[in-house]
């Protein structure tokens, strides 16, 4: 695994990172659950993967309720394009790739090429994984 030295890394949950791996330059891992990354996997530059949210509170003194963390789970050989965040409860599947700048807020299945904001499917890019 190689970690660039301006990637930051804080909270309290578990973090995995497995062979072979790359983080990116500013990469940002805020974990308070669990983060699970693959091996061979390319985390890109100003990746973020935040495990942290908050449930909508319309009654109280502020709308960002109470918080809560989702873990979040990487698969082998996932390419992360540069800017991407990755929110709690996200789950990405084996050799899939995020596209520059996507917001992921839903399971990504494997061998998909997603994109946009939030992000969705592009196009299937390995069948029968």
């Amino acid at each position: 695994m190689r970690i660039c030295s301006s990637a930051r890394f804080i909270g309290d949950g578990t973090l995995a990172i497995s062979d072979g791996t790359w983080i990116g330059p500013s990469c940002f891992i805020s974990s308070s659950s669990e983060v699970l990354i693959g091996h061979d996997c390319n985390i890109a530059p100003k990746v973020n993967i935040i495990t942290g949210t908050h449930e909508i509170d319309t009654t109280g003194p502020s709308i960002a309720g109470s918080g809560y963390a989702l873990p979040i789970e990487i698969g082998n050989g996932v390419w992360i394009c540069a800017g991407c965040t990755i929110v709690a409860g996200v789950k990405i599947g084996d050799r899939s790739i995020l596209a520059a700048g996507s917001v992921v807020t839903q399971d990504v299945p494997a061998g998909e090429l997603w994109g946009g904001v939030p992000a969705k499917r592009i196009k299937t890019l390995i069948e029968q994984i």
